[in-house]
């Protein structure tokens, strides 16, 4: 997760800091379309895509659960052995030719249909420069492999609603990589 600089009693940091830790999370990651019949599971931490396997992330053994129509909370509870002929069964019944794979190096960070378009966080924080904001922008910020928030504070808007009492409006832009959630864009006070 990113750290985040203390600033008063708020914790920011600048949209050019978050640039960089996004471009440390995705040097290593790659996308690839793989033919369903060449997938197979050893158990529900562990694809073999032809004879090599790959680690599944949390994110992707949650996606390749519902892809097989099998509940996560059974699998998990089930020995290594029943989970291997369980996955490669209900596999074999996938309707899709190919899956779209997200990687992290060897490890699966994603499972998707064809259908899937990403949208990755480097491309949320180019357009957020298109839009003005730049590499000084201060932003409060969550950050980590798997999910990205950003709140931007609007603030030269500030005002207050009684003595005492300042508001900022912002926007909020969130996604997730791996399917967690789908891009957002919100305005807060």
């Amino acid at each position: 997760m990113l750290t985040l600089t203390e600033t008063g009693s708020k914790t920011m940091t600048t949209l050019g800091e978050v640039a960089e830790r996004v471009d440390d999370f995705s040097k290593d990651c790659h996308d690839e379309l793989i033919p369903v019949e060449k997938i197979t599971f050893n158990h529900l931490e562990s694809m073999n895509i032809g004879s090599k396997a790959h680690y599944l992330r949390p994110a992707a053994q949650m996606e390749i659960a519902f892809r097989v129509g099998i509940p996560l909370h059974y699998l998990r509870k089930c020995p290594t052995s029943l989970q291997c002929d369980n996955m490669n069964h209900w596999m074999l019944q996938e309707r899709n030719e190919d899956l779209f794979v997200r990687f992290d190096g060897n490890e699966v960070r994603a499972v998707f249909t064809r259908k899937y378009k990403p949208v990755d966080n480097h491309e949320l924080i180019s357009r957020l420069a298109e839009l003005g904001y730049g590499e000084d922008t201060k932003v409060q910020c969550h950050l980590d492999p798997e999910f990205m928030l950003l709140n931007i504070p609007d603030v030269g808007r500030s005002f207050e609603i009684v003595k005492g009492d300042h508001m900022m409006p912002g926007i909020s832009v969130s996604n997730s990589e791996v399917g967690l959630s789908s891009v957002t864009v919100a305005a807060y006070i």
